[in-house]
């Protein structure tokens, strides 16, 4: 979330939440403010996490999570 209030302008700035929806820890945000401002190098792509194996799984595990249709039980 990007925040503008009626106080100093380095008051103003971007706040981070996490998946919970609460705000990040004082430690997260000095991390994110660290690779930010290059103290930190960013993640590269060689040393990124891959997905390994076929969207097949997903679409049967989507698949065994529906209800089966009227036509399938007569």
């Amino acid at each position: 979330m990007i925040s503008a209030s009626h106080n100093p302008h380095h008051d103003n700035g971007i706040k981070f939440f996490g998946p919970d929806g609460f705000k990040l820890s004082d430690d997260a945000e000095a991390e994110i403010e660290a690779i930010v401002s290059g103290e930190i190098a960013p993640a590269q792509p060689d040393n990124i996490g891959r997905r390994a194996g076929s969207m097949m799984g997903a679409a049967a595990m989507w698949n065994m999570s529906k209800p089966p249709s009227p036509r399938a039980s007569a």
